[in-house]
């Protein structure tokens, strides 16, 4: 399963209470159940998040 989401140039992040681990954490789940996991800047001038994880019974 692949998952990408992507904020669009000048997008602010989500107001949240600072509880989370942000990009470490979701890096840190994504890599424990043997995805892989990227960020990069877009062209455009955005943010990109991807992950790729592993499903049960996929070749």
């Amino acid at each position: 399963m692949s998952v990408t989401v992507t904020n669009p140039p000048g997008g602010t992040g989500a107001a949240g209470d600072g509880a989370g681990l942000g990009i470490a954490g979701m890096r840190e789940r994504v890599t424990a159940l043997g995805g892989t996991f990227s960020t990069a800047a877009t062209q455009a001038g955005g943010f990109e998040v991807s992950a790729l994880l592993p499903t049960a019974g996929a070749s």
